[in-house]
């Protein structure tokens, strides 16, 4: 039998799900929701809620709180810890203030024992400088390292169905 894998889905990923702009994205989304996500535990946070809940247009946020909603999603509370593990992140790395909200996502997956975190965001979440500070900062805090990656590179790592 496969290992069945906990996927911490940051809002990057939700909101492609009504992105009308970024058809390819949106389209490899709903592929790893439907296909590569089945059988494995797909984490949220409050943080996922609050920032969804900014989606300006009610119809593409229908869209994406349906989603979230359908099949039960586990959500990892633990916002104060999730956010004092965000400021070591922002600290041990050197990242800005604007990193924040971004490596609070971070913490909430890292709280929920996370095999990996999927994100769009190439610019924050998904480059070298994040994967080893989060690499270096668990490891020294005797905690599990998740993966951090685009839908393809999870399943790619994780040998999901595609």
């Amino acid at each position: 039998m496969k290992r069945k894998f906990r996927l911490y889905l940051d809002t990057s990923v939700w909101v492609r799900l009504a992105d009308r702009a970024r058809w390819v994205e949106r389209r490899a989304t709903y592929h790893f929701l439907n296909r590569s996500c089945q059988g494995h535990e797909v984490l949220i946070s409050p943080l996922v809620a609050v920032e969804v809940n900014r989606t300006p247009d009610p119809e593409e946020r229908r869209t994406i709180l349906r989603q979230i909603a359908k099949d039960r999603r586990e959500e990892i509370t633990g916002r104060a810890w999730a956010q004092r593990f965000a400021g070591l992140l922002t600290e041990v790395g050197g990242f800005g203030p604007r990193m924040l909200a971004d490596l609070t996502h971070v913490g909430y997956a890292v709280l929920g024992n996370a095999d990996a975190i999927v994100t769009w965001d190439r610019r924050t979440l998904a480059r070298d400088k994040v994967r080893r500070t989060v690499h270096a900062v668990c490891r020294r805090e005797g905690l599990e390292v998740p993966l951090i990656g685009r839908p393809e590179e999870i399943v790619e790592w994780l040998g999901l169905r595609i």
